[in-house]
């Protein structure tokens, strides 16, 4: 039960975050617009999958509900949940495989983690991007804004993860 309310109180404060300080903050690379939203999606520990695709679709269409977008975030919050546990396995070793429960910085090491995030980060934001424009005609462009939001979300969830998961398991 107290997990239960854990994760709820970070989703919250990663929706605060995102729509009051990351949202409200000057763009200092021009069409940048970084998201860390999506990390309750990763910083879930493991369950069903159904319950994991239920609530990242629940957690992106309450991001949609405040931006006023159809279902954008919702679906890429959906494709995230999907794509969550074959990415972390390409990230694991095999004798990993039954040892590492969840998928942060101290389970995957730095390396492993900052890559993690920054594909399904990529993911995420290419997803997205294709979706905003709703045409390949600009493809180039929408892949180049995916790359550089994916390169600055993945430093702020890294960075995010450092200073709210990293600390807490050193001392423990």
């Amino acid at each position: 039960m107290i997990s239960v309310v854990k994760y709820f109180l970070l989703f919250l404060m990663i929706l605060v975050i995102q729509v009051f300080v990351l949202d409200q903050a000057p763009q200092l690379i021009p069409y940048s617009r970084p998201f860390i939203f999506f990390v309750f999606v990763i910083a879930f520990p493991d369950m069903e999958a159904v319950w994991l695709m239920a609530l990242a679709f629940a957690g992106g269409l309450l991001l949609d509900f405040i931006y006023g977008t159809p279902g954008i975030n919702a679906s890429a919050c959906l494709l995230l949940a999907y794509f969550k546990v074959p990415v972390i396995k390409m990230f694991k070793n095999s004798e990993e495989e039954n040892l590492v429960p969840l998928a942060h910085i101290v389970y995957l090491g730095f390396i492993r983690y900052f890559f993690y995030i920054l594909v399904l980060s990529f993911v995420f934001q290419l997803f997205s991007g294709f979706l905003t424009v709703f045409s390949f005609s600009g493809a180039g462009q929408t892949i180049m804004r995916a790359i550089v939001n994916a390169l600055i979300s993945s430093i702020l969830i890294y960075i995010f993860e450092i200073i709210f998961f990293y600390r807490r398991a050193a001392r423990t």
